[in-house]
Parts: structure tokens; sequence; C-alpha cells
């Protein structure tokens, strides 16, 4: 009896212990007032998707890649400005034109957005600023001052012509200029060209030509960056209009002469070139 006993006895307290280690293995990872959350539903909630960047400035030609994280869906892209931005299937944002746009990644229902600000890229470097100046200093040092302000040094080519090189404090250019003087022939020409590419790759070429008691005046606006000295450039009329085939034979002869003029004097005086000004076409 006592035997009987004591096996019932020890049979509840290896069931009760059995049932105990059940309850504990089954237990729920967390409990919260709204009920239980197992470590299965709390692994199955999946991190929402989510950009890299929600606000990016970008300078004009350059790229930056956006990225969507927390998700293996492609998403689709687009751009509220495709003037001042566009953007790839790959989240690729190219910067166009100063501006603001919108790039949006869409993935199911979710739409991200990254704002971007595109600001104009100087198109200078700090190369060409070091060269300018270098080449202001010695100016303001060595050259001579014309009525107007302008610091220059001139070297006689032969004896028609003149190369210069001067510097315009008033709009804080190279002024790269020739002059061409035939007495005899009563005929005269030059030319003036403004630039700095530390602030703009634009060159301005102003050219007159002189003979028979007329004056013509013609101007040229041309990249210095890409200009090879072999190439032509399109010079108009101070009106606007295209000017004659003559005058632009005779005004793009005398600029090709002034450039190769100051390329003359910057290596002679500066051991340096036009290229290093920003005429990096220039053969």
């Amino acid at each position: 009896m006592r035997d009987r006993k004591m096996k019932r006895k020890w049979k509840q307290i290896l069931c009760g212990t059995l049932v105990g280690l059940l309850v504990a293995t089954a237990a729920p990872a967390a409990f919260s007032g709204n009920g239980y959350v197992t470590e299965v539903e709390a692994a199955s909630k999946k991190a929402k998707p989510k950009l890299n960047k929600t606000k990016i400035s970008v300078k004009t030609g350059k790229t930056y890649t956006l990225k969507v994280n927390g998700t293996t869906r492609t998403p689709k892209w687009k751009s509220s400005n495709k003037k001042v931005a566009t953007v790839s299937k790959t989240g690729k944002v190219t910067a166009k034109k100063a501006g603001t746009a919108k790039i949006t990644a869409t993935i199911g229902k979710t739409r991200l957005t990254c704002t971007v600000n595109v600001k104009k890229a100087s198109t200078g470097s700090s190369k060409y600023t070091k060269n300018y100046t270098k080449v202001k200093k010695y100016l303001n040092k060595k050259g001579k001052v014309d009525s107007d302000g302008t610091r220059y040094i001139e070297k006689k080519i032969d004896a028609h012509t003149t190369a210069i090189l001067g510097y315009d404090p008033k709009t804080n250019k190279l002024d790269i200029g020739l002059a061409i003087i035939d007495k005899k022939a009563d005929v005269s020409s030059a030319v003036d060209v403004l630039v700095n590419c530390s602030k703009s790759a634009t060159a301005e070429a102003i050219s007159a030509i002189f003979g028979d008691g007329n004056e013509t005046y013609a101007t040229a606006k041309f990249n210095a960056n890409s200009y090879t000295g072999k190439k032509d450039v399109t010079f108009r009329k101070l009106s606007g209009s295209k000017a004659p085939k003559s005058i632009q034979k005779a005004s793009n002869a005398t600029l090709q002469a002034a450039i190769a003029g100051a390329n003359y004097i910057l290596s002679s005086k500066l051991h340096m070139t036009v290229k290093d000004l920003g005429f990096t076409a220039y053969q």
C-alpha cells in the first residue's frame, strides 16, 4: 500500500515537471497588452524600405547614386524636373542645371522621395586661378599702364606686328591682343581677347579692321577650352548679323596670331603657355 502511494507521488512529481518543461519551451517570447507576440511573428515583421538619402546637393555635371535599403524589389525611379536633374533605372542622379528637383522611388504602393538641390559648378579650377594670379602679379610688376588702367606688356613679332598681353582690372580678365599696322598699304587690324577661365570658359574677341578710310568692327564669343587655333570662330557685326566672309577671314587670322603671340610671351616671360590659362585644346 505504501509502495503504491510512493509510486503515485513520484508519478505526480514527474508529470508536473514534464508539464512545466513543455510550458517553458512553448512560452511566448514577449507579451504586450494586445496579446502574445512570438519570436516567429516578430521575425516576420519586415523592415520598411528606406532611401539612403532624403536630401542631397549636387553640382552641375556631377552624379550621385540613390539606393533603397530594406527591400529586394527593384524600384521605379522618376524625376520631377528633368531639366534640373535626371535619374536612371538604377537610381543614378545626374545634375543638369541649377535648381531643385524631387527624385521619387516607387516600390509597390510605397513612394520614397529625395530632394535634389543642384548648384552651378565653377568652370574654373584652382590650377587656373593660381596661374591667372601669377600672370596678373607679373603684369602689375612689369607692365605698362594705358589710359583705361590696363596693365600690359608687348612683344614685336615683326616690323608690322605687335603681340600684347594685358590685365584689365575693370573686368578681372586677361587681355590678349595683336596689332598689325602697315602704313604703306594704309591697312591695319587689331584684335583683343578678354578671358578668365578661372571664372568662365567663354572668351570674347573684338576685331577692328581699318583701310581705305573705313572702320569695320566685329565680335565673337567662343569656348577657350575647345579653341584649337586652327578652326575659325564666327564673328558678327555689332548689329548682331554674321560678318561677311572677308571680315570673317581677316578677323580669324588676327585672332589666331594673337593667341600665338600670347603663347610666345607667356613662354618667354613666365615659362607658361596658353594651355595653363584654359586654352587646353590649343595646338
